[in-house]
């Protein structure tokens, strides 16, 4: 695999919501999605695996993603538990429902491992510059739903049925559907929030349009 920049990196990691998270000699797989106010992970952890503070210090947990073989992310991390007040937190469960098992935690990434790359988690976990419209953003592409499947079917050559926005970045929307999360990527990168906007809008008039 060649070499990869932390912005290539960056945008992988966008792309993914679920992986395998390997402690020791366990392994279990988790669902995940990237804290929008800090680019970080927040994924489920094993209670075992934190102290009673809900922090697991040492920097040994490894979140494999999309999943435990050769071309995968290798995510270094350190995991601190979240309160259910914090944005993350409900931005998770926006994506993937409540956990059943594990307290939810945000996964403080030390390196990536890509490849023959290794890049700092500090470089690759950067936050969305998105944040301050992701609900403006969501509730404008929930407002009708039918649109929303023929976008996803004109992006993606996918119509799910009953398509909800739960999430956006810089490379696009994030649907969740009934088989999971699937994107409807951005032509270009936005710069800001008005670009996203705009770029939202042609999704659905696009969308609109199609005969």
């Amino acid at each position: 695999m060649a070499a990869e920049s932390p912005h290539d990196i960056t945008r992988r990691l966008r792309s993914l919501f679920e992986g395998m998270l390997v402690a020791d000699d366990h392994a279990e797989s988790v669902y995940f999605v990237l804290d929008p106010e800090t680019g970080q992970p927040v994924a489920p952890v094993p209670n075992w695996l934190l102290d009673d503070d809900g922090v697991h210090e040492a920097a040994d947990l490894v979140l494999m993603t999309p999943d435990e073989n050769s071309d995968s992310l290798q995510l270094l991390c350190r995991a601190r538990a979240i309160e259910p007040s914090v944005f993350a937190f409900a931005y998770y469960e926006a994506h993937h429902a409540k956990p059943a098992e594990g307290t939810l935690c945000l996964l403080e990434v030390e390196s990536i491992k890509s490849g023959l790359t290794l890049a700092s988690g500090e470089d690759c976990c950067v936050a969305n510059r998105l944040l301050k419209v992701i609900g403006a953003i969501c509730r404008t592409v929930n407002a009708d739903r039918e649109v929303l499947a023929e976008a996803c079917d004109r992006a993606l050559h996918v119509r799910p049925q009953s398509p909800v926005c739960v999430g956006v970045d810089p490379d696009g929307l994030s649907i969740r559907a009934r088989f999971g999360i699937v994107r409807i990527p951005f032509d270009i990168e936005p710069g800001n929030a008005e670009q996203a906007l705009s770029l939202v809008a042609d999704i659905l008039a696009h969308a609109k349009d199609r005969p």
